[in-house]
């Protein structure tokens, strides 16, 4: 700072301090006056109005618009014609043929009867064949109560589970016209005709169902107890190719299944026993236990095995439940049963004589004892 005299420094020096005190006061006042002003709280959030209505989405629901076109229904099957069942019975039995290793038949003729037909045929069979006798002995046996008059096998129920039938005379199969496209079920009712087909063209069986067999009939003593075992042999075949058809064969439950469906289309029913345990039993037999003794057979030697059978037919009910004296056979033992009227009175007389085996002898000690392991122990010797 030239040009001010010492004085004059001592004056500027003493202003500046002055104007830094100034500005110092000023900071802090300023400062202090900052510190004392209180923020106020923020204000509180106003609550949402409560709605008596929900708020509407902003993403809009949107409802389709009733259509006024129908939608399409599922197409249903169109039965086939007479043409095409019969090329389907040629092409099912070429396969069941192949299948059960027995020889094919070019062609089954085929008919297409109605429901009605069907009853009117197996009606003229049971005025001819007369089944319902056989209850007078299972009535004996106590296995149904006693029927009198006898009645007729119940033929509207019979044809109404019937999709096709195999009829010797003519060797023709019989499909019931009228019933609408095959279920599956029909078309195993079918192979199982056909396997009765087969078989009387092989071994001279005849229809199958309720009959004996023409061609085995000659091979055991005529007896009701021969009579189940030889339909055992030829029902139990049935329906064991149909299930080799099927793929059931190794299946328990569906064999039984397919058991019961032959034999509610092909034994006779009475609408008195209806759901009688021992005659559902005895419908059954020729089905259920025929299917297991054939099945023996074959997991013994095959196809061959069950044909051999036909040469030397089970003759008693006794090897259709126990395969294993089937093939360590023995003659039936003949019993000698004396009449006894002398010895038990006026009041007791001779009603029958007959040869009933292990099966009708198991369900008849079974029906008085409580104990069935033990009748049916005691049946089988």
């Amino acid at each position: 700072m030239r040009g001010f005299t010492p004085r004059q420094r001592l004056i500027l020096a003493l202003l500046t301090t002055a104007v830094v005190v100034v500005f110092s006061l000023l900071g802090y006042s300023v400062f202090t006056t900052l510190r004392s002003v209180r923020v106020p709280s923020p204000l509180p959030t106003p609550a949402e109005p409560e709605l008596s209505s929900p708020v509407p989405s902003t993403t809009p629901q949107i409802t389709a618009a009733p259509s006024h076109m129908a939608s399409p229904s599922p197409t249903r099957p169109v039965p086939l014609s007479q043409i095409q069942n019969a090329r389907a019975v040629r092409e099912v039995g070429r396969i069941v043929a192949s299948l059960r290793g027995l020889p094919s038949v070019e062609q089954f003729p085929v008919s297409f009867p109605t429901e009605r037909e069907i009853a009117l045929y197996l009606l003229q069979q049971y005025n001819q064949d007369q089944p319902q006798e056989n209850l007078r002995l299972y009535s004996l046996l106590g296995l149904v109560p006693r029927l009198d008059p006898l009645p007729l096998p119940n033929v509207t129920g019979q044809a109404a589970a019937i999709f096709s039938l195999y009829l010797p005379e003519g060797r023709q199969i019989l499909l019931v016209a009228g019933r609408g496209p095959a279920t599956p079920d029909d078309e195993l009712a079918l192979a199982h005709t056909l396997a009765h087909a087969l078989q009387d063209n092989a071994f001279g069986t005849g229809r199958g169902g309720w009959t004996v067999p023409p061609s085995l009939a000659a091979a055991c003593r005529p007896t009701p107890d021969a009579a189940l075992a030889l339909r055992a042999l030829v029902e139990g075949d049935a329906v064991l190719t149909a299930a080799r058809y099927a793929g059931l064969e190794n299946d328990p439950d569906g064999l039984d299944r397919l058991a019961r469906v032959a034999a509610s289309a092909e034994e006779p029913a009475y609408a008195a026993l209806a759901n009688l345990p021992s005659f559902e039993a005895i419908r059954h037999f020729p089905y259920v236990e025929g299917t297991r003794f054939v099945a023996a057979l074959y997991a013994e030697g095959g196809w061959e095995a069950v044909n051999r059978a036909y040469a030397i037919p089970p003759c008693t009910t006794q090897e259709i439940l126990h395969p294993e004296r089937y093939r360590n056979r023995r003659a039936p033992q003949e019993l000698f049963s004396p009449d006894l009227t002398t010895q038990l009175g006026k009041a007791w007389r001779l009603e029958r004589r007959e040869t009933v085996g292990e099966f009708l002898i198991g369900l008849h000690l079974a029906a008085y004892l409580d104990d069935d392991a033990l009748a049916w122990s005691a049946a089988g010797g």
